[in-house]
């Protein structure tokens, strides 16, 4: 009987020291745990190869066309079991520029990693931009102090240029009164000999013009024809204008044909003289001593 109950307390006593049904199910838990982990991490690690692969092909590919670019991470994310990548070719870009191109393939907190590069980028702009602003109003300042600095000098260039312009203006005015006065001196001089000879050549061109007018008898006295004369400068008549008529037109052709039949007058040698007075030389022929 004593063996039996010796028996008994060592099996108690043996179940008594061996692991709890409690500690045999966390100690599963904690298994299974440990193989969730490195799995996990597996998958992590394997994720982050697909990431790493995919960035480096398009890394290396930059020029290739945008829609392959957006196959190649949706390629990526569907191996590693990811959401579908929706947000086109100017995100894979940006990302690249960031460097981040492996966080967008993981698309893990994605926005989170972003969202801060994007703000210190805009920070980073805006600095620029004032900056630039600036220095744009600052080169502004510059530019106009050196126009207010040149328009000065060329103020001040035009004003003495201004000055020896009408100084030599002055002069020149002088001069030319000068050599004005003593020129209608001379012309005055000159004006008087002329006048004479003039005189003296019309009177006689005026005499052999009316001793060759047969006069119509429908002329009347007090009725006059004007008339233009040109002539060269040996006093050859070239031609006879009527310039103003008489009113009696066989009148105006009478006169008209007695400066034809004089066909050459005496006139002046000196050719300005000439030119002047004689080159188309108008002539007043007015009917007298008709007797009714």
């Amino acid at each position: 009987m004593m063996n039996k109950t010796l028996i008994i307390l060592s099996l108690t006593l043996l179940a008594s020291c061996g692991p709890s049904s409690e500690e045999i199910r966390q100690a599963e838990m904690e298994q299974q745990r440990i193989e969730q982990e490195a799995n996990k991490k597996l998958a992590q690690e394997k994720a982050n190869r697909i990431a790493a692969v995919t960035c480096s092909i398009m890394g290396e590919t930059k020029n290739i066309d945008g829609a392959i670019r957006v196959r190649e991470i949706n390629d990526a994310r569907e191996k590693i079991g990811g959401e579908p990548f929706l947000s086109g070719d100017d995100a894979i870009k940006e990302a690249f520029g960031y460097g981040i191109c492996e966080e967008l393939v993981l698309n893990e907190n994605y926005n989170e990693i972003i969202k801060p590069l994007r703000d210190a980028t805009q920070e980073r702009e805006r600095i620029a931009a004032e900056k630039r602003a600036e220095e744009a109003a600052q080169e502004r300042e510059r530019i106009a102090a050196e126009k207010r600095a040149e328009e000065n000098r060329i103020a001040e260039e035009k004003q003495s240029i201004a000055e020896s312009i009408a100084a030599e203006k002055r002069r020149i005015a002088a001069e030319k009164k000068r050599v004005a006065e003593e020129k209608l001196a001379q012309e005055a001089r000159d004006y008087r000999l002329a006048v004479t000879e003039d005189e003296k050549a019309m009177a006689q061109i005026q005499r052999e013009i009316i001793q060759s007018w047969p006069r119509p008898p429908s002329a009347r006295n007090g009725m006059q024809v004007l008339l233009t004369v040109f002539l060269v400068p040996t006093g050859e008549v070239v031609d006879v204008m009527l310039k103003t008529s008489s009113g009696n037109d066989a009148l105006d052709r009478s006169a008209m044909l007695a400066v034809r039949k004089a066909e050459r007058f005496i006139v002046p040698t000196n050719s300005a003289q000439f030119e002047k007075d004689f080159r188309a030389l108008e002539i007043v022929m007015t009917v007298t001593g008709m007797r009714l």
